[in-house]
């Protein structure tokens, strides 16, 4: 099975060979390539990966996705520099993006110890909650989290809009 990874930092990186963007190296010798991936690649097409990602978020977020999510990918290209893309996640995004998963969940959790302690299909709860094969976000220091995990994270205020800019992307295999 393939998915991707999508780098996206605070500050936008300009330069098609800055040292800050991710690349296969990064992960020669890191724990991704033991817990997670078989191997790594590098020909991906970046506008396609950030349209795909745009689309997975919107579909989570439901039909006023636009209410929580805008998008931008320059069509202009200028030599030695990476074409402009960002998202920008908008106040409320992160309740949103979590409400049906968390419903979800709810669902799962037995209700009396009697289920609790006979429950079989408690599997199927970390997948609700973060799925380990999936779209990975590769942040400014280039650690790794599922798309989960990292929307979850306390650097995204859900009181104000919030740009995160592309980097690079890449491809795994699992």
């Amino acid at each position: 099975m393939h998915d991707t990874m999508i780098q996206l930092t605070k500050e936008r990186i300009i330069l098609k060979d800055a040292d800050e963007l991710m690349t296969t190296f990064d992960f020669d010798e890191s724990d991704f390539m033991c817990n997670v991936a078989d191997w790594l690649y590098a020909d991906t097409d970046r506008r396609e990966d950030f349209e795909w990602f745009v689309k997975e978020l919107k579909e989570r977020l439901g039909e006023d996705a636009d209410n929580y999510i805008s998008s931008f990918y320059s069509d202009e290209e200028v030599e030695g520099e990476l074409p402009e893309a960002y998202v920008v996640i908008k106040p409320g995004f992160k309740q949103r993006f979590f409400e049906k998963q968390f419903a979800a969940f709810q669902e799962k959790i037995p209700k009396t110890l009697d289920e609790f302690v006979n429950a079989r299909d408690l599997y199927g709860m970390d997948e609700i909650a973060g799925k380990q094969f999936s779209t990975y976000i590769v942040d400014e220091d280039k650690d790794y989290l599922t798309l989960d995990v990292y929307f979850k994270s306390a650097f995204i205020d859900d009181t104000k809009d919030t740009t995160l800019w592309l980097g690079t992307t890449l491809g795994y295999h699992w």
